[in-house]
């Protein structure tokens, strides 16, 4: 899902300060230290955390030719610490290691060199996302990076989000119902703390079948809402017929041929974080907008450092009236959905 953001930045980079001529020749003219690009959005409920790290570069060559140089953009080696405060004092570290895993970022080398990675072993969290166990005093984490190839070391700190709490819809309801019979509209609100929370989104895991000789399984990833308004200690966001229909029709793919697709299920994901992680969501935008790329909160490097909570129901269906807009209405009647 993030991946794109780090290939955009750093094209990003190479675009706004290093451009010096109008000839399909891009020279570079920076000069001095590398500067680290890292961009590590923290779930600390997942069973593996990952930091991508790369660096700006210099030379006099074509930069696109340079940037698929892994000497250009990725360091030799880097030392990567998570580390887990409780106030003034470090109660827990873990370090990553450089992984096998192999992205394709873009125009940039598609080779090991940029993914660090290591386990959870933090320990468990309750019901709020607050620590638990041998480590329960911590309340904030900070991302520590050096290398021979700095003369400084890099860092941020972050403070200990707590997880939302869901209100509506309950525990166990499982029926999406975009025409409720009592009117009104079909809403989603949970609880958070607004003093840590100040961002959070909707996002809709959609999951359907398609007869290509047989049914295949296929998935459609999107967002619902952005930017949902907090009210005190309430985030809450209504899905509207005509924008959720809107969205599916967006993002299920057509074929030349339109085959049959019917409904499965569908997840909706609540990720909810501070200002840095929708900085992180806009990073293409703010930086094309902007002379220069912005610098996000890594001290003596460029990027972002945020912790992101995620409330997840799952396994959603739809009410029958909320189906047979998906089958005949007017914004997804074309996609080919069926009843059976």
């Amino acid at each position: 899902m993030f991946k794109r953001l780090l290939d955009r930045i750093l094209l990003v980079i190479l675009v706004n300060t290093l451009l010096t001529s109008c000839s399909n020749d891009l020279d570079l003219i920076i000069s001095g230290e590398p500067i680290p690009v890292v961009y590590f959005v923290f779930n600390p409920e997942d069973t593996v955390y990952s930091v991508t790290l790369t660096h700006s570069f210099e030379g006099t060559n074509n930069a696109y030719n340079m940037a698929k140089n892994p000497d250009s953009v990725y360091f030799s080696s880097a030392e990567i610490k998570l580390e887990g405060w409780a106030g003034d004092y470090k109660a827990w570290e873990s370090a990553f290691n450089l992984s096998n895993i192999v992205k394709e970022p873009g125009i940039f080398p598609s080779v090991i060199g940029h993914c660090y990675q290591t386990e959870n072993v933090l320990s468990s969290f309750d019901s709020r996302g607050n620590v638990i166990g041998p480590y329960y005093e911590i309340n904030s984490f900070r991302l520590f990076i050096n290398s021979p190839e700095l003369t400084e070391p890099v860092y941020s700190r972050i403070p200990l989000v707590r997880k939302p709490i869901m209100a509506t819809p309950r525990i166990g309801d499982k029926v999406i119902d975009l025409y409720p019979p009592q009117g009104g509209y079909y809403f989603v609100s949970f609880e958070i703390d607004p003093e840590k929370i100040t961002y959070c989104e909707l996002v809709c895991v959609f999951r359907y079948e398609e007869f290509i000789d047989e049914w295949i399984d296929k998935t459609s990833v999107f967002p619902l809402r952005e930017n949902i308004q907090i009210h005190d200690e309430i985030a809450k966001t209504f899905l509207y017929p005509d924008l959720v229909f809107n969205k599916i029709a967006t993002n299920i793919e057509l074929s030349e041929i339109k085959h049959p697709k019917r409904f499965n299920s569908l997840d909706l994901l609540i990720f909810a974080s501070d200002n840095t992680f929708h900085d992180y969501q806009t990073t293409y935008i703010n930086t094309g907008n902007m002379d220069n790329p912005p610098m996000g909160n890594i001290v003596n490097g460029i990027g972002i450092f945020s912790m992101i909570r995620v409330v997840r129901l799952e396994d959603m269906y739809l009410s029958i009236k909320t189906k047979d807009s998906l089958v005949s209405g007017q914004f997804t009647r074309h996609l080919g959905f069926v009843y059976y």
